[in-house]
């Protein structure tokens, strides 16, 4: 995609989720959930209402995978964006880029499938566009990069409520790829290698 420059974005900077409400992330709030019996999505969608809890995984690696492909990293096209979205989401802007450098340089197999406009999940951040639809992006939206950065950054800012203070770039990264994981996975583990490795 082309670069996200400030002309390509809207007026309404806080797009069509809205702004992001006040939320407790203290387990004794009132509606506060284990992630085991909770709906792990909603309360991503939600930003908060949950505890998860994801162990640690010595055995994960970080090491990138043989279908990483360093020259497909979209991150370089996005400087101004990122650094935009995340400080109206409030997310650290090296954990958006350091997602967005693992899906666009593992997601380039995908291709044909954007090529045909049959892609369930779209780039930069590789959003799943009904999966996520809740968030209150269209897939049209999405197709846009900061629509498409704002709605990473906003699951991004779910989890990392959800998991509480200390939560690592490991686990942030785990469940940006499977919300119900359990433990940190090689995807987890890569993204925290990339965030303090920053190949970008």
């Amino acid at each position: 995609g082309s670069p996200l420059d400030r002309d390509s974005i809207p007026p309404n900077s806080a797009g069509p989720a809205g702004p992001m409400p006040e939320v407790s992330s203290s387990p004794e709030s009132t509606n506060e959930k284990s992630s085991q019996s909770g709906d792990r999505q909603g309360c991503v969608i939600a930003g908060g209402g949950c505890f998860f809890s994801v162990a640690d995984n010595l055995g994960a690696s970080g090491a990138a995978p043989w279908y990483e492909e360093p020259s497909k990293s979209q991150v370089g096209n996005y400087i101004y964006g990122i650094e935009l979205v995340a400080s109206e989401v409030g997310v650290d802007a090296n954990v958006i880029r350091s997602v967005m450098y693992v899906e666009t340089t593992h997601g380039w197999y995908e291709a044909p499938l954007r090529w045909a406009g049959i892609n369930r999940t779209i780039l930069p951040m590789n959003v799943h566009a009904s999966y996520w639809s809740g968030l209150g992006f269209s897939r049209a939206q999405l197709q846009n990069p900061y629509y498409n950065i704002k709605a990473g950054a906003l699951i991004l800012r779910g989890i990392e409520v959800n998991l509480g203070p200390g939560a690592s770039v490991a686990q942030i990264g785990t469940l940006y790829n499977n919300i119900y994981a359990p433990v940190v996975t090689n995807y987890g583990a890569r993204v925290a290698e990339v965030y303090r490795t920053q190949p970008w």
